[in-house]
């Protein structure tokens, strides 16, 4: 029996690293509350403005980025970390593209992630089967061999 598993690909562009730690545990937490079954999983792609093209895909289902950038990436959401605010003026006449949203606060933050996962874009992709012959705890404990 094969399961499928469902999967976002999120691309944090110039993140800081405490930024970048924020979002992917609240986006966890929201996941594992959303889902029961570990179905569905966020796929994180880390870049900075000196890092070279990204590479596949190309489309992400959810852009975070936080400096004025002629960044070529397709995503369905795009959102501009934005704290303080102010930095959206700067952004703003930088770019060509606007943002889907703009997240300068907690709560901000906290609605675009729900939003992402409740509305974005799942792929599908095929996992591996699960053995029959054993359970997933065994695969975190396994038993000793006789």
């Amino acid at each position: 029996m094969t399961n499928s598993l469902l999967v976002q690909h999120w691309l944090l562009q110039d993140i800081a690293p405490m930024h970048r730690a924020l979002i992917r545990r609240l986006a966890s937490n929201k996941l594992l509350e959303l889902t029961e079954d570990s179905n569905r999983k966020i796929l994180w792609t880390v870049r900075n403005g000196s890092d070279p093209a990204p590479l596949p895909p190309e489309r992400y289902d959810v852009l975070w980025i936080s400096s004025p950038s002629n960044l070529l990436v397709q995503a369905e959401i795009r959102l501009l970390w934005c704290w303080p605010p102010e930095i959206y003026r700067d952004f703003h006449f930088h770019t060509s593209w606007n943002p889907t949203g703009v997240v300068y606060n907690l709560p901000k933050l906290q609605a675009w992630i729900d939003r992402a996962l409740l509305f974005g874009n799942w792929t599908q992709t095929p996992s591996r089967p699960t053995p029959h012959n054993r359970s997933t705890t065994d695969l975190i404990h396994p038993r000793p061999s006789v």
